[in-house]
């Protein structure tokens, strides 16, 4: 995705058009007509039929182990935080505005395995003491 101003910028409403009209998912937003304080991504039940189908199909099933990953990464926070959060990794920070940014999910498996590893090894641990 390029930089931008304001983070990582990709056209969603664009991508996520396709899934609304095939009635696989719906957006509501809030705030007003010049500035929407919030969007919201919702499935729909065809939708979610749709991603149990996309995980047994060999090729596609890499989208739905992306979310997951993403899922995992992104936890609970809301999209400013995480928006604060793609600039504290250099990666980001240092590319230039309207150039792409280079890709980072090899660093991020990293640190997730770190993160696997001392949630593993803490109740070993914790049971020891």
């Amino acid at each position: 995705m390029p930089r931008w101003h304001h983070g990582a910028y990709e056209a969603i409403d664009d991508a996520f058009s396709v899934l609304s009209a095939y009635g696989l998912a719906q957006v509501r937003r809030q705030g007003g007509i010049r500035k929407t304080a919030r969007s919201q991504f919702f499935l729909t039940e065809a939708g979610r039929a749709a991603v149990d189908e996309l995980r047994t199909e060999k090729v596609l099933s890499w989208y739905t182990d992306q979310v997951k990953l993403v899922a995992l990464v992104a936890g609970s926070d809301i999209g400013s935080k995480l928006k604060q959060r793609q600039y504290e990794q250099a990666e980001y920070a240092r590319t230039k505005l309207g150039t792409n940014i280079a890709p980072i999910h090899a660093i991020v498996r990293e640190r997730l395995d770190v993160v696997k590893a001392t949630a593993i090894s803490a109740p070993a641990a914790e049971g020891a003491s």
